[in-house]
């Protein structure tokens, strides 16, 4: 189910679904002291389905997964644990920076505004506070992509409901040191 993720076309119905289960599965499985609801499953399933039909040629696989890594590395950077209900501004914010690292070029700040709700200022001012949190760590070498893939597909099989984060990696940041301490 998940060899070759990377490859797989987002145009496909198929894939959208199985990107919305990981999307939803992997955010709400990096709040540990949270148990996730239906709901709120449901509420970021469709939100990033919002976003993949508001974004259609933009919003990759790649981008996807890159944005799911860095809305990782928030949390592990986070000495306060984010709130569930700020999931969404989250996901806007990581699709954002992915959407810039894989596309090398930006989509306005206004349609990002009219796509999730949030303010101009809103999306401008949480943008500069997520970079500030994970340290303008927005690089992600072919290595770390790979591990990052493997790590959301060991973590993902076991999983019927609800997401358990156990699986994930404790700390996944740009850190060389960091990196090599968890794959030896």
């Amino acid at each position: 189910m998940f060899a070759g993720i990377q490859s797989l076309d987002i145009s496909s119905e198929k894939t959208r679904l199985l990107l919305t289960h990981i999307v939803s599965n992997v955010i709400l499985g990096l709040y540990p002291h949270h148990k996730a609801t239906q709901q709120e499953q449901l509420k970021i399933k469709t939100f990033y389905l919002t976003i993949l039909k508001s974004f259609p040629t933009r919003i990759s696989v790649h981008a996807t997964l890159i944005a799911l890594l860095y809305i990782k590395r928030l949390t592990d950077s986070m000495q306060i644990k984010l709130h569930p209900d700020s999931v969404l501004s989250v996901i806007v914010v990581a699709f954002i920076l992915a959407d810039i690292n894989v596309n090398d070029s930006e989509i306005p700040t206004h349609i990002w505004s009219q796509v999730s709700g949030l303010s101009k200022v809103e999306i401008v001012l949480m943008k500069r506070e997520f970079l500030n949190s994970i340290g303008y760590q927005l690089h992600v070498s072919a290595e770390q992509y790979a591990y990052w893939i493997k790590c959301i597909a060991s973590y993902m099989k076991p999983l019927n409901t609800l997401a358990k984060p156990s699986n994930l990696p404790s700390s996944f940041n740009n850190n060389n040191t960091s990196y090599n301490n968890m794959i030896s």
